[in-house]
Formats: structure tokens, C-alpha cells, sequence
């Protein structure tokens, strides 16, 4: 049941079938469904709220994680959405985030999350993902050790995780160990499994050739006295007796040629003996979240200052909470957009009607996945030098939807300002 309080069939019906079909897999046919619940107009407040927040998780499953993002905010910026679902929706949002890569949203939101239950093991997780893609391992490891405490419905994703975070810090026993709890719990788990091989391989080469250094032992340089009636050879081999030696007569400076001297050691030899390094190479991406591993210490005859990586900005995490302005919720024309026009992004300001319509097209083309749905409005507007027709985008549900939508379209190169209607 979409809610527990009666409504009229038509728009019930169709919202519970569109619980089923999501449930089944079939995000299309689940889309269909609760856009015509939605257009009804039978549901009652709640399960309006509801019905928005389904459809942004079938949205989500179809890739379309704009459009999921606008159904999560619409669903968040409802009064009447029941209180237990609120972190649900904010966990969920901040996946669709990270899927058009707005991690400092994503971040918001999972604080949001766990702020409002401090016991939710999946945005304590998701958070740790985050943490881990920017190399904050000690972070990332706290937020997983977290989501084990509260009960994880899959600690064996948890624990692959944790042991990616341990091998970005160099820890390999510790990761190993991480890897080896997550085949206990799923032994078919390929993702741990390959980078335990890869571990213990890379462990094992270690061992090996630690037992040939120990085994070859420090070299002892040969000392040969040249004495008077003992050849060198001699001294060597200790068996060989050859006549007097008698120094040959001094021969003038001027009749001396230089040689080369030959028998003088190098001072930095060097070493024949090949060079392994144990360190990861490369920490492969993970399913639904990529991370990127410490690099490589390279081996050399002299000592190598690592170059500097930079620093990356750590994303600044704002709390925001949603607005409450408006007190219902209209319903777009097509059902398949936001549901308030108090907030609208502008895409531009053109000559011409028709070069906004050109705008409009190629704001499409450049991000049609986030737009396609979403309305365009023309409006004239007077200036000093005759008119400007100005493009707008609508319909937006709350200012952060727009500010996350707009944030996305500047990355894409795509002029915007989040306007109030």
C-alpha cells in the first residue's frame, strides 16, 4: 500500500502497481504507473510524497539520475512524507548524486542521513565510498567500521571496501585480513577474491626474496699482498712458488704513458639483482563505487624524492534543509518533471526568439539525461538596446534541486543561474 489512508481507487491502484512492477525489475512499466498516480490527483498528501519517492528509485535503476534526483527532492520538500522515510530519501538522493558525479551533495546528504538516524549502516557506507574515492582512508575506515556496528544487510561489499581503504594506505596484512572476512561471508565474491590473489602474490615474491638476500649473505672484498718473491696469483692460490722478484730499473717521467687504471672499483656499483616492487599498482574501481589506490614507489640506485601529488579540495559539507515554502505540490502537464515552478535555472539571454530556441536545443544535446522532462520557458523582457528574450528551465521543486542541477550544467559547460519564479 502506498498509504495507510483510504484514497480513490484509480490513483491507488495504479501507484501499488507500480510498487509491484519496481519490485519485479520492470522500471519502465514501474515509471508509467506512478506518473499516472501522480497526474490523478487522487492520491492523498502522503501518498503523493510516497509515490514521488518510488518513482525516483525506479528512475535511478532506469540511469536516469536527474530526474531521480528532482522526485527525491519533491518527495523531501513534502510536509507529509512519513518521518521514517525522510533518511531513506536523502541516502537514495545522494546515490543519484554521486552518479552525475555532485559528490558535495552526495556528502550532504548522507550526513543529512545519519544525522536524522544515527544507526543507518547504508549511508554510513555510501559516505565511506565517497571518502575513499578522495583518498581519505581514515575516514572512509571509521564510516565502514560504523555500518558493521549498526548491522549492514551486505558486510561483505563492506568489508571489500574497507580492505581497498587499508590497501590505499599501504596496510596489506590488514587488507588481506579484510578481504579474507569478506570471502567467509560470500566465497564466490570476486571483487575480494581477485585482490587477495593479488596480495598474497605479491607477498609471497616479497618472502622469496628476502630469503635470497639472507642466503647470499654481505661480500667480502679479496685483499692480495703484493710482497717481493710471492707473484699475486700465488697469494691467491696459495700453491704456486715462482723465482725472486726484482724491481724493474726507474725509467724517466718524460718516457712514462698514462694508462688507464682499470682495477679501481666504482664507487656506486651497480646492482644486477632485479627490483620488485610490492606495493599495489593500481587499485581497480569497485561496483557501484571506483576508487583510486596510493601510487607505486619506484626503485632505484640513489634515493628519489616522491613526487608531490595535489591535494585535492575536500568537499565542504553544508546542511540544508529542505524548503517548506509552498504547501502543495502542482503537477507538471506530463507528470514526468518536478512538481513546483517556485524555482527555475536560466540558460541564457538571446537576440532572438529563435536563437533561444537554438540554446534551448543545444542545452539538450549537451545534457538532455538531466533536462528531458523539464519545460522551457521564453521570456521578453525589455533592455536598453531594444529586447532580450531569456531562457528559462522549469520546473523545479526546491532551491538545492535547482542549485545541484545548475551546479552539473556548469561542469558541462552549459551556461546557468538558479532564478525564483
Amino acid at each position: 500500500m502506498v498509504s495507510g489512508v483510504a484514497a480513490q481507487a484509480g490513483g491507488l491502484t495504479d501507484a501499488d502497481a507500480g510498487i509491484t512492477r519496481l519490485n519485479a525489475g520492470d522500471s519502465t512499466a514501474a515509471i508509467a504507473l506512478f506518473t499516472r498516480a501522480i497526474q490523478s490527483k487522487e492520491l492523498t498528501p502522503e501518498g503523493l510524497a510516497l509515490t514521488y519517492y518510488h518513482r525516483g528509485m525506479a528512475f535511478y535503476r532506469e540511469g536516469q539520475s536527474g530526474r531521480a534526483i528532482l522526485d527525491y527532492a519533491t518527495a523531501l520538500w513534502n510536509e507529509d512524507l512519513p518521518r521514517e522515510f525522510r533518511p531513506r530519501t536523502l541516502n537514495n538522493r545522494g546515490l543519484a548524486f554521486e552518479a552525475i558525479s555532485d559528490f558535495d551533495s552526495a556528502l550532504t546528504d548522507y550526513s543529512l542521513a545519519i544525522k536524522m538516524s544515527p544507526n543507518y549502516a547504508d549511508a554510513f557506507a555510501n559516505r565511506g565510498n565517497v571518502h575513499r574515492r578522495f583518498n581519505r582512508f581514515d575516514i572512509a575506515i571509521i564510516d565502514y567500521d560504523s555500518a558493521l556496528r549498526n548491522g549492514h544487510p551486505r558486510p561483505q561489499f563492506v568489508f571489500a571496501w574497507q580492505g581497498m581503504a587499508l590497501e590505499g594506505q599501504g596496510k596489506r596484512r590488514e587488507a588481506m585480513e579484510a578481504f579474507r572476512r569478506a570471502l567467509a561471508i560470500d566465497p564466490n565474491f570476486a571483487l575480494a577474491k581477485s585482490r587477495l590473489d593479488r596480495l598474497e602474490e605479491t607477498q609471497q615474491m616479497s618472502n622469496v626474496l628476502g630469503r635470497r638476500k639472507v642466503a647470499k649473505g654481505p661480500v667480502t672484498p679479496l685483499v692480495l699482498s703484493a710482497t717481493p718473491g710471492t707473484s699475486p696469483v700465488a697469494a691467491a692460490e696459495g700453491n704456486v712458488q715462482l723465482t725472486p722478484w726484482t724491481p724493474a730499473p726507474p725509467v724517466p717521467d718524460a718516457a712514462l704513458t698514462p694508462v688507464a687504471q682499470s682495477a679501481t672499483p666504482a664507487r656506486n656499483p651497480v646492482s644486477l639483482r632485479p627490483a620488485f616492487d610490492d606495493q599495489p599498482k593500481q587499485v581497480a574501481p569497485s561496483t557501484p563505487i571506483v576508487s583510486s589506490a596510493a601510487a607505486p614507489k619506484a626503485v632505484a640506485a640513489a634515493p628519489v624524492q616522491p613526487p608531490v601529488q595535489q591535494q585535492r579540495s575536500k568537499p565542504r559539507i553544508v546542511t540544508i534543509e529542505p524548503s517548506r515554502e509552498t504547501p502543495q505540490v502542482p503537477v507538471s502537464a506530463t507528470g514526468e518533471g518536478g512538481s513546483d515552478v517556485a524555482f527555475a535555472i536560466q540558460l541564457g539571454s538571446f537576440k532572438s526568439r529563435d536563437q533561444a530556441e537554438v540554446g534551448w536545443n543545444k542545452a539538450l544535446r549537451v545534457a538532455g539525461d538531466l533536462l528531458n522532462g523539464l519545460s522551457h520557458v521564453i521570456e521578453t523582457v525589455p533592455v536598453e538596446d531594444g529586447v532580450a528574450h531569456r531562457l528559462f528551465a522549469e520546473a523545479l521543486p526546491d532551491r538545492q534541486a535547482a542549485l545541484g542541477l545548475c551546479r552539473t550544467l556548469r561542469d558541462k559547460g552549459t551556461t546557468c543561474i538558479v532564478v525564483r519564479r
